[in-house]
């Protein structure tokens, strides 16, 4: 299925790589068709049991419920190589997948943090996997919506249940030969998943003008700031620019050398970093962005002196790390990346 929409144009997308084939793999199973039949109950030794099938069952028989619907997508997307958990609540079971998006990118997912879940430091979708007919988004936002309900405590307890760490336990079973299941048509699938980006980008449109109009309403420095980096985390890179005008804070002039980096015109964000770092130099942040527009500027010597003044702000290496994101190098090129 994700094989069948990798050279379709209209699916390529800015989204990160793991939401786009997530949305591959729900529509190939919305193609596919399952509807919703609830399973019998059965009493064994004084406890009510839940059948659950295996995902091939519930792709043969085309029916299944909350718990075989979230096996069969959970089971999807592992074997693309993307993380899942299961969510349970007391009468309930749907899951949520890793975006692998650290959790200070979120807005790259989406601009509405309620939209999705930090966890284990990185940016998880949740899914109402009943809703496998339904829209990618309509499922999205149902899975979103229960999960801070019931992990708030407004509904019940959320158990979260790590895929991987329940294969590891209970290992699979060998099952006997079932009859083949063919894969839907692709253009039927990406004809669902053109339909659930546009639903997406309308979604988000949809919130950034009504959190733009709120925000417009604080007129102090700090609040034309918060405004600015909410229009540049949108993409709208000169109305961002157009709300700092006048403003003459350190956080208003790096957010506007971060906009200008965005923009690829690197002296003038190396001036804004300037400016911020004279009003104030105690923020390792800057340090490191002024880094990275001198990097980007090809001025090597330079970018390393700035990260080197970055790392100093914290009280240890491993805190600057942290604070600045940069974690996920160090883990993965090891002391090249520190």
């Amino acid at each position: 299925v994700v094989g069948s929409l990798a050279g379709n144009e209209k699916l390529q997308s800015k989204l990160p790589r793991n939401l786009i084939n997530a949305m591959a793999v729900w529509n190939g199973i919305r193609a596919h068709g399952i509807a919703y039949v609830s399973d019998p109950w059965k009493q064994a030794e004084g406890d009510i049991l839940d059948l659950i099938q295996y995902p091939r069952e519930t792709l043969a028989s085309k029916t299944g419920d909350c718990d075989d619907s979230s096996v069969l997508l959970a089971a999807c997307l592992e074997n693309i190589g993307v993380r899942t958990k299961f969510l349970a609540t007391n009468d309930h079971i749907f899951i949520m997948f890793d975006t692998d998006l650290v959790a200070k990118n979120g807005y790259l997912v989406s601009q509405n943090d309620k939209d999705y879940v930090v966890h284990e430091g990185t940016v998880w979708i949740p899914l109402e996997t009943t809703m496998i007919t339904k829209p990618f988004m309509e499922a999205w936002k149902t899975g979103a919506e229960e999960y801070y309900a019931n992990a708030s405590g407004w509904e019940g307890k959320l158990e979260i249940i790590d895929t991987r760490k329940a294969q590891a336990a209970f290992p699979p079973a060998n099952l006997p030969s079932s009859k083949p299941v063919s894969t839907p048509p692709a253009e039927r699938i990406a004809t669902l998943a053109v339909q659930d980006l546009a639903d997406y980008e309308y979604a988000q449109s949809q919130f950034i003008g009504a959190q733009s109009a709120n925000l417009a309403s604080d007129t102090s420095p700090e609040g034309k700031n918060r405004a600015a980096i909410f229009r540049a985390k949108a993409g709208e890179y000169d109305a961002a620019v157009a709300m700092l005008q006048g403003v003459n804070t350190a956080g208003a002039y790096n957010t506007l050398g971060n906009i200008y980096i965005l923009k690829n015109e690197l002296p003038v964000a190396q001036e804004q970093f300037q400016k911020s770092l004279a009003l104030s130099d105690s923020d390792g942040g800057v340090y490191l962005n002024f880094g990275l527009a001198r990097y980007l500027s090809g001025s090597t010597e330079d970018a390393v002196e700035s990260f080197q003044v970055a790392m100093s702000k914290f009280e240890t290496p491993e805190k600057a790390l942290e604070v600045l994101g940069l974690e996920k190098i160090q883990a993965a090129l090891g002391m090249r990346g520190a």
